[in-house]
This record gives structure tokens, C-alpha cells and sequence, in this order.
């Protein structure tokens, strides 16, 4: 498979559609310009950090993960781009054995220990674009994981299930709909994601009541 962004969704769409479909038009389709956060600042150069310690891949992903596969070598890979014919991605971190794969995604730290749902999808959605992409992978233990940017503690693990992919495809074809023009970004209902949105003042739904 050729390797283009053409026409494809990124995964990192399923956490924003997720949110709410109309900060994920606003942001992803639109792109417009959102002013950035502290937080959202900090766990961007928490993302280069991690980056620019990792210790740079001389080899190609089907290679790495041929050799961790069928050589037994545990290969951790940062930064693996991913994709599909319909998604595209780039997994923060990524663990490969014979045995077990894990698939890291940073996200921000949570004062309130809540796992947003959004963080979830986007995570299996990195999940089934790997899997699908080597299909050598598919009958090892999969488990997806989501880790706090700033102090690299695991906040939450589960193995991925197939049962997902509905939920994932769902999600999808939403969003090409979105972008294509068929279907209307409706905003999310939920107001305390709007009063925490980074885009809200760009918002037309936005409200402060």
C-alpha cells in the first residue's frame, strides 16, 4: 500500500469527533488556527522531549516488526506512522514482541483522574490501523494504553477487542461524511466539554451560561 494523507482521516480526529463533532470540524476539517493553552503547550514539548530522546529507527516499520514478530527481538518504536486506505496516524509509542504489543498514547494529565471516552477511541482507533496494517500481528495480545505526557505514569490499559471496530468504523464514516459535506457537525450537549474546550471562542454554539 502507498503511503499518502490523501483523502484519509487522521486517527487523532476520533478523539476530537469524539469530544464533540464540531470542535473536530472546526479543528480538523477547517483547521483553523486555536490559540494554544499552557497545558496544551506543556504536553507539546513534553511530546518533543520524549521525541528527541528516542533513540532514532535506521529501519523501516515492516521491518522492525518482522524482525520483533519473527526473530523474538522486543522492539520499541517511537513515532510509527500508521495507516489504512481510510485512516492515518502516528502512534507515540509503540512495544512489539512475539508475545505481546503494546500501543502508547500520550495525552495530558488529568486532575480529576477522569479517562475521557475520546482518549479511548483514539487510542483503539491506532489499535486497528496497526493491526490492519500487519496482519502478522493479529493473533498477538494487543493492549492499548494511555499514559500521562508530563510524568509518563500509565493512567489507563486494556486489551484491544474487535468489538471496537464497530464503534471505530462508525466513527469514521461520520467524519468523512463531515468532511465531505454530507452530514452536519452537530456540537456536543455536554457543557462542561464546552467550558473546557480550547476553541470554544471560535464556537458559534458556545454559550456561558
Amino acid at each position: 500500500m502507498i503511503e499518502t494523507n490523501s483523502h484519509r482521516v487522521g486517527v487523532s480526529w476520533l478523539d476530537n469527533w469524539k469530544f464533540c463533532p464540531y470542535k473536530m470540524y472546526l479543528t480538523d476539517i477547517l483547521r483553523l488556527t486555536i490559540i494554544k493553552t499552557v497545558e496544551q503547550l506543556d504536553g507539546i514539548a513534553a511530546h518533543q522531549l520524549l521525541d528527541d530522546m528516542a533513540i532514532p529507527c535506521k529501519e523501516d516499520l515492516e521491518t522492525l516488526v518482522s524482525r520483533a514478530v519473527l526473530l523474538d527481538e522486543p522492539t520499541p518504536i517511537r513515532g510509527a506512522r500508521v495507516f489504512t486506505d481510510r485512516m492515518i496516524g502516528i502512534i507515540d509509542e509503540l512495544h512489539i514482541s512475539k508475545y505481546r504489543i503494546r500501543i502508547i498514547d500520550d495525552k495530558p494529565h488529568s486532575k480529576t483522574g477522569i479517562i475521557f471516552p475520546s482518549h479511548k477511541l483514539q487510542v483503539n482507533g491506532y489499535a486497528y490501523v496497526f493491526l490492519s496494517m500487519f496482519p502478522i500481528c493479529q493473533n498477538i495480545p494487543t493492549f492499548v494504553v494511555l499514559r500521562d505526557e508530563l510524568t509518563l505514569a500509565e493512567m489507563w490499559e486494556l486489551e484491544f477487542s474487535y468489538n471496537k471496530v464497530g464503534e471505530i468504523l462508525s466513527a469514521l464514516t461520520q467524519i468523512e461524511q463531515i468532511r465531505d459535506g454530507a452530514l452536519d457537525a452537530t456540537p456536543t450537549n455536554k457543557k462542561p466539554h464546552c467550558r473546557g474546550c480550547s476553541c470554544n471562542y471560535l464556537c458559534e454554539y458556545y454559550t456561558r451560561s
